[in-house]
């Protein structure tokens, strides 16, 4: 069975035991990441739907932005917001791996934000290449 296919058991299993009375907990990391982006996205916008009909608290993460429009309360990572945009945008050389990974510990917030639906996901994808050392070429193409 491919990892998606055994995900899909283990949330059908996982919503097969949510009682009709009192409340469970459900907790899913990057649901449906093991399929193309196009469908991974409508399931998780699905298994957000089905699970707000359910008695769960349920906790979602994602990186499809579209599941978010039909959450109850939607989170996101801060992430390099409060970097120094110039700083992360220096052409720096990077003297090793390690050096080029503190920088970005140092300048990662994992804390979490309230936002509105359709705000805006982080976009931090590329300051992270450039933090850690992508050929210009590469850059440039991005």
């Amino acid at each position: 069975l491919s990892s998606f296919g055994a995900e899909i058991l283990r949330f059908r299993r996982a919503v097969d035991q949510i009682p009709a009375e009192g409340l469970s907990l459900i907790a899913i990391d990057e649901f449906a990441k093991g399929t193309n982006a196009g469908e991974g996205d409508k399931i998780v916008q699905a298994a957000v739907k089905y699970l707000n009909g359910k008695n769960a608290v349920s906790l979602l993460t994602t990186h499809y932005d579209s599941a978010a429009e039909f959450s109850r309360k939607h989170y996101q990572v801060k992430g390099l917001r409060m970097f120094d945009k110039k700083q992360s945008v220096e052409k720096r050389t990077i003297e090793n791996e390690t050096d080029a990974l503190n920088r970005i510990e140092n300048a990662m917030d994992y804390g979490l934000i309230e936002v509105s639906p359709g705000m805006a996901c982080p976009q931090d994808a590329v300051r992270i290449c450039r933090m850690l050392g992508i050929p210009q070429e590469m850059l440039d193409e991005i």
